[in-house]
């Protein structure tokens, strides 16, 4: 899947961010 192929986000786009810190409940966190 491209990057053209993603749909256009609301807010902002970072790419390999981290997402642990803005998850709910460190889903998709550390385990």
């Amino acid at each position: 899947m491209a990057m053209s192929d993603i749909p256009s986000v609301r807010g902002t786009l970072t790419p390999n961010r981290p997402l642990a810190d803005l998850t709910w409940l460190r889903v998709g966190g550390p385990a």
